[in-house]
């Protein structure tokens, strides 16, 4: 049996969900709310811009951890992942260096709790970056290919 809509609420765990009083009124006591309330909360769900725009079909992994992007020119930019997943990443620059959409990159990804010197605990990943966030120094990449060494 599927699960309701509503108890896949990412936001609604971290106070963000715009429907809360709804969402934890129907996940509490489902059996002794009105069904019309209960086609309210999943119609609210359905419709909240805030689950739509996670919906993906890869599920992120919220996991900091540090990395290098590099440039075909050899400059390597420090960075730490703030979510991942089998296709793709959200990066978090320390320098912005005149990234541009489309462009190649190679992102070197060190394990968690190892040093950025111990090479053997990397993980090198040919990229793409396909979303920029130059305010808040974010980058969107897209994987395209692994080379684990």
């Amino acid at each position: 049996m599927e699960k309701p809509i509503y108890e896949e609420c990412h936001y609604l765990n971290i106070g963000q969900c715009p429907n809360q009083f709804l969402l934890q009124k129907a996940l509490l006591i489902p059996q002794l709310i009105d069904p019309s309330e209960l086609a309210e909360v999943i119609e609210a769900c359905k419709s909240c811009g805030s689950y739509l725009k996670e919906r993906r079909k890869h599920s992120r992994i919220m996991r900091p951890l540090r990395c290098n992007v590099s440039k075909d020119n050899g400059t390597a930019i420090q960075g730490q992942i703030i979510n991942i997943s089998g296709n793709g990443a959200l990066i978090k620059v320390k320098d912005w260096s005149d990234f541009k959409s489309d462009e190649k990159v190679k992102l070197t990804i060190y394990l968690a709790g190892e040093s950025i010197v111990n090479e053997s605990c990397t993980i090198e990943v040919s990229s793409q970056i396909k979303r920029l966030a130059l305010d808040k120094k974010k980058l969107g990449v897209f994987f395209l290919s692994k080379n684990n060494p």
